[in-house]
């Protein structure tokens, strides 16, 4: 089934992450290109947009925005860049990743901003111990942030 509701401003090339809640019957798509996020009930209907600082309309961008989110319990989690996508740090051209965790209740409601200062690969939801398992791609390889009194 295709997904019914596509953003009108979004009309170029399409890079995006996907994050589903079964529990709350809803999925995000996470542009990478564009600083939005599009939020669906199962059926397709819109339940909600979310445009960061850099939305620029219709235009993809040399910006990496959201590069992956997921839904634990009922928040959103999305990594965000908001840098251009290749930049150079002294060793030529790399992949710019995101540090940032924005968070997101369950009706897109803005709720914090999680800085790491470090380059995040991945990431997953460990709800049995309410915390945040990254992976990441600098010299601290690894991490858990716990989210009791953080959130």
């Amino acid at each position: 089934v295709f997904m019914e509701y596509e953003h009108p401003g979004v009309k170029d090339e399409k890079h995006f992450s996907l994050a589903v809640s079964p529990e709350h019957g809803i999925y995000a798509v996470c542009y990478h290109h564009h600083d939005l996020i599009t939020v669906c009930s199962f059926d397709g209907n819109l339940k909600y947009n979310i445009y960061g600082p850099k939305w620029n309309g219709n235009e993809s961008s040399e910006i990496s925005c959201f590069s992956s989110a997921f839904f634990c319990g009922d928040k959103l989690f999305a990594a965000y860049n908001g840098e251009n996508t290749f930049v150079d740090r002294g060793k030529g051209m790399e992949t710019s990743r995101p540090t940032r965790l924005i968070v997101f209740d369950i009706n897109g409601n803005y709720l914090r901003t999680l800085e790491t200062e470090y380059s995040i690969w991945d990431y997953s939801c460990d709800r049995e111990n309410n915390r945040i398992i990254l992976s990441l791609d600098d010299e601290i390889q690894f991490a858990c942030l716990e989210l009791d009194g953080l959130i």
